[in-house]
């Protein structure tokens, strides 16, 4: 069975760690990633992002419930970025 197979609907899969549903988080700082943990650690399992190429690396990779971006993002367009993921 592929990873893929393993996947649910949720962003959680089998393979995670955590078991918990991910959350990307997507910013070239690290305040919403701060927040993400503080607020939704528990919950949620936090993959950082800070450019494109991790974004685009982590969307690849895995599924996600929901991702958090910040809108001025200044690696990337946000529109060109969010097309992408």
């Amino acid at each position: 069975m592929s990873e893929a197979d393993d996947e649910t609907r949720d962003g959680s899969d089998a393979g995670a760690a955590s078991g918990l549903p991910r959350l990307l988080v997507i910013e070239d700082g690290t305040e919403y990633e701060e927040f993400a943990r503080l607020f939704l650690g528990e919950r949620f399992e936090i993959v950082p992002a800070h450019d494109a190429e991790e974004a685009l690396a982590a969307a690849r990779a895995a599924s996600f419930a929901a991702m958090l971006v910040d809108l001025r993002f200044e690696r990337a367009e946000s529109e060109v970025l969010l097309g992408d993921v």
